[in-house]
């Protein structure tokens, strides 16, 4: 399993840059003297094999010019040799180092890289345990802690895992369109589950006419719903609405032709404090535009929680190939079979 920094984990830490000043628990006045406080933010899943925490300074400097104090990496991070961060799971506990990525958008805080924490190679979750989250400037003695239970893995009840392919049109004799099929996601909620996102991957492949043999194998991700509650989550997939999903994502490309290749379909679990921060964050609506802040660091500001990703792969069937070649919606892209 590939290591990757969850797309939510990011939302959260720019969310909070822009939202910092009061919270669930503690009230921070941004306009006090200076006082040390620690932006944390961390997803653990038990399908990753590599843990990231993003770890930053909130600062004040009324004498100075907030863009250009954002755009230096000593405003917005900690000393590394002074800090030391643990996580813990039961007895077994492990130190994370600090790593420099290349994937920061251009903006105003300080790009293109980034410093992140990371858990060692060989580290893995225990899904039976609590897991501890302990951060300490050795220095100054300021310390923030966290605990996050591990969400566990739903059992998917449609699709099915057996089906050997997926359709969303049905062709007559003629392998002409006959009326469109709609499919059910739907998962029955986890432990420690409290909400779940679901998500449609098309994955197709894209062949150079000319060269004949350069292919470059492509996704589109629709991201069919977010926050769906409840002890079974369901959302229902219009047959039409795929096939005119995929024609408003992807336009023509000359000299190019598409192979339609399969549909995966994707579920999300978020815990308890990710879903009570999401939605503490959304943008207010009405007159009083006050809002909280929800964390759930102690001593600090942000996130620590987890999630679970669970995922099917049908390969498309072959009438709904010939519907995305032939059919009146999405003929122009130039899928063959």
């Amino acid at each position: 399993m590939k290591a990757r920094i969850s797309p939510l984990l990011l939302l959260f830490f720019l969310v909070a840059l822009a939202l910092f000043g009061s919270h669930c628990s503690t009230d921070f006045d941004v306009n006090a003297k200076y006082k040390e406080v620690g932006l944390a933010y961390m997803l653990l899943d038990k399908h990753d094999s590599v843990h990231y925490l993003k770890l930053n300074r909130l600062y004040v400097n009324t004498d100075g010019n907030a863009y250009q104090i954002a755009k230096n990496d000593d405003s917005l991070y900690f000393n590394d040799a002074e800090m030391e961060v643990i996580l813990r799971a039961g007895e077994q506990e492990v130190k994370l180092y600090r790593v420099w990525l290349e994937n920061k958008d251009d903006g105003t805080f300080s790009n293109p890289g980034q410093w992140v924490y990371r858990t060692p190679a060989n580290w893995s979750l225990d899904q039976s345990k609590i897991h501890y989250l302990d951060i300490k400037n050795t220095r100054t003695g300021y310390a923030m802690s966290a605990q996050a239970k591990i969400v566990k893995d739903g059992i998917i009840q449609s699709p099915l895992a057996s089906l050997s392919s997926i359709s969303f049109a049905s062709c007559n004799k003629e392998r002409n369109l006959l009326n469109y099929i709609d499919r059910n996601m739907e998962i029955s909620q986890g432990r420690e589950a409290r909400f779940y996102d679901f998500d449609l991957v098309f994955h197709y492949a894209e062949i150079d006419t000319a060269r004949g043999s350069d292919t470059v194998f492509q996704s589109l991700t629709w991201p069919l719903e977010r926050g769906l509650t409840g002890g079974v989550a369901i959302k229902k997939i219009r047959g039409e609405q795929f096939f005119a999903y995929v024609a408003q994502e992807l336009s023509p490309k000359p000299g190019t032709k598409r192979l339609p290749l399969s549909v995966e379909f994707v579920y999300y679990g978020g815990g308890n404090d990710m879903y009570d921060y999401i939605n503490v964050s959304k943008p207010t609506v009405g007159i009083v535009q006050k809002k909280l802040e929800y964390t759930n660091i102690e001593n600090g500001l942000g996130i620590f929680s987890s999630r679970s990703y669970q995922s099917l792969t049908f390969e498309l069937d072959g009438c709904t190939k010939r519907i995305l070649a032939k059919g009146e919606v999405t003929k122009h892209l130039g899928f063959v079979r």
